[in-house]
C-alpha cells in the first residue's frame, strides 16, 4: 500500500509484536522483546537520516498504545514512554500519527476484562474498574501529547473491533492503515495486494533483537528486501 502511494520503493522501520510494551520488555508465549523506548530502531532512523533532516513524504506513526495498562503501569507512566517516541519522531518525519484507544475500550465489561486478563496477561492483577479509569486517562492525555507534538489522531470505529473491543477485525485492517498514511482517498478504488509469493517472506520477518525460551537471536536488518527495492527493517 504504501509501495502504491509512493510510486516506487518504500523504507520501512517497524517495531512491532504482540503485547509490546513501549518502556519495558514483555513476553508472550516464550518470547521476550524490549521495550519500544530502548529499542534499535531509534539508532537506525537517526542513523540514516540524511545529513539528520526530515526524510521526504516520510510518516511516523505511534499507535496501539494500551498494552502496558495489563502491565499495571500507570497512565502517567505510559504517557511519558509515548512523548519519548513522539520526541524522537518528529524531527525525523514531516507526517506524524497518534492513534487514541478504541472507542469500543469502554464497552469492554467485566466478565469480557477478566476472561482477556487471564488469557492474555495472566500475571496482571489490575481490576475491571482501575484499568478502565487508567484508559480514559490515557486516552485523553495521548490526545493532548498529539495537539503538543503536532500529530495528526483519531479511534478506529467502534464496529471496527472484535469480542475483546481492542484488535481489529481483519477485513478493517486496510481501512484502519489507509488511515495512518493518510491515503484511504487515493487507494480505496486501487487497493493493491501484496503478490501471493512474497507473503511468506513477509511472515517471516524476524525482529533484531529477540530473546525465545531464554536463547538472545539477533537478525541483521531489514529483514525483507522486496523486488522493487522495499525494505522492512523490525526492531
Amino acid at each position: 500500500m504504501a509501495s502504491a502511494q509512493s510510486a516506487g520503493a518504500v523504507e520501512v522501520l517497524a517495531v512491532a509484536g504482540y503485547g509490546r510494551s513501549f518502556g519495558a520488555s514483555s513476553r508472550f508465549l516464550g518470547r521476550e522483546l524490549p521495550g519500544i523506548k530502548s529499542c534499535g530502531v531509534w539508532q537506525a532512523l537517526e542513523g540514516t537520516a540524511p545529513g539528520g533532516e526530515t526524510r521526504g513524504k516520510s510518516t511516523g506513526i505511534v499507535t496501539d498504545v494500551g498494552n502496558d495498562i495489563f502491565y499495571g503501569v500507570e497512565a502517567a507512566t505510559i504517557l511519558t514512554w509515548v512523548e519519548h517516541a513522539l520526541q524522537r519522531l518528529r524531527p525525523q518525519v514531516d507526517r506524524l500519527v497518534l492513534t487514541g484507544l478504541p472507542a469500543s475500550v469502554a464497552g469492554i465489561g467485566r466478565v469480557r476484562f477478566e476472561i482477556m486478563r487471564r488469557i492474555l496477561v495472566p500475571s496482571c492483577r489490575l481490576q475491571h474498574g482501575e484499568a478502565l479509569r487508567r484508559a480514559v486517562e490515557l486516552h485523553e492525555g495521548l490526545v493532548a501529547l498529539a495537539e503538543k507534538h503536532g500529530a495528526v489522531t483519531f479511534q478506529g470505529d467502534r464496529d471496527w473491533y472484535g469480542w475483546d473491543r481492542i484488535h481489529l477485525k481483519r477485513p478493517y485492517w486496510r481501512l484502519f492503515v489507509e488511515r495512518l498514511l493518510g491515503v484511504e482517498s487515493r487507494l480505496s478504488q486501487q487497493r493493491p495486494k501484496l503478490p501471493r509469493l512474497l507473503r511468506p517472506g513477509m511472515r517471516a520477518a524476524a525482529p533484531e533483537s529477540k530473546r525465545l525460551f531464554g536463547r538472545v537471536r539477533c537478525i541483521k536488518q531489514p529483514s525483507v528486501c522486496l523486488p522493487d527495492g522495499t525494505t522492512v527493517a523490525l526492531y
